[in-house]
């Protein structure tokens, strides 16, 4: 719990992304292939789509990520230093201002490579299982 709201700002950003950049995609890959497109199966498009929708989207969103990783260890691990002087926990925000201050910009794109990597194949088998899914079950009126 310790980090819930970090987690909400990392996560509806990414989700938001995630969903706008596929459908982007989508779009223009069917545009881009024209006569090709039809000869590809439409699971391959929506992978393709997905896997450019993740890797934008979790390369965006991994400042976040990596708030979300600080605001977890500053609250735990840290004890007396996760919280401010009045006792409570630090926001997302005071511990990204202390962690550039300390580190660097730099700081909040540690992991960016394999993040974006891992989100790639996890969204092109994502949006490519869903839309084979859910093109069965409108063929079978379901």
């Amino acid at each position: 719990m310790a980090a819930w709201e970090a987690i909400v700002y990392r996560d509806v950003p990414f989700g938001g992304l995630q969903i706008a950049a596929y459908r982007e995609a989508r779009l223009a890959i069917g545009a881009s292939l024209g006569a090709i497109s039809t000869s590809l199966p439409d699971s391959a498009s929506d992978c393709l789509a997905g896997l450019l929708a993740g890797a934008f989207a979790a390369a965006l969103t991994t400042p976040l990520d990596v708030l979300v990783t600080h605001v977890t260890t500053a609250n735990e691990e840290e004890g007396e230093e996760g919280l401010t002087p009045g006792g409570r926990r630090k926001s997302p925000f005071a511990v990204g201002a202390t962690l550039v201050r300390e580190q660097g910009l730099q700081s909040l794109t540690r992991g960016i490579g394999p993040r974006t990597v891992y989100y790639a194949w996890v969204c092109a088998a994502f949006f490519g299982l869903y839309e084979a899914f859910r093109r069965y079950f409108e063929a079978h009126g379901l």
